[in-house]
């Protein structure tokens, strides 16, 4: 019983990422693989030797342009990727460079409001002073 539950499913297994078996087994199979020379067995069976030879370029041909499509579709899919992965990073660095900015704007605009109530504040203690000083009895002048 342990042999009919664990064995099965450790040849099925795939580390993290990689392809099973039969991705493996699809990815590597040639026109000379036994399912291809089946079915073309199969297409041919009971025809002439030109039809058969006709008829297995054909076959050939047909898989040779659907491997072909299939790794053209792989390398767009692969370009945008990459093409989407810039685009992040370009906006990513534009958040950056807006986010900087707006604290380098916010940061000017605090100093300024600090300057200006240092002067206000500065205006105002010497206008007392010169109030004091021009009020009779309070001032050194008044007496």
């Amino acid at each position: 019983m342990f042999s009919l539950v664990v064995i099965p499913s450790v040849s099925f297994a795939a580390k993290g990422g990689e392809k099973g078996a039969s991705g493996q087994a699809y990815e590597n199979a040639s026109d000379q693989a036994i399912f291809n020379r089946v079915g073309d067995w199969f297409a041919t069976v009971g025809k002439s030797k030109e039809e058969k030879d006709k008829i297995k370029a054909e076959r050939r041909a047909k898989r040779e342009a659907e491997r072909v499509r299939k790794e053209a579709e792989k390398q767009t899919e692969g370009i945008k990727q990459d093409i989407e992965k810039k685009s992040q990073e370009t906006m990513r660095v534009r958040d950056r460079e807006r986010e900087q900015m707006a604290t380098q704007e916010l940061q000017q605009a605090q100093e300024k409001q600090m300057m200006q109530k240092t002067k206000s504040t500065k205006m105002m203690q010497g206008s007392g002073q010169g109030m004091q000083e021009s009020m009779p009895g309070k001032g050194g002048r008044g007496k």
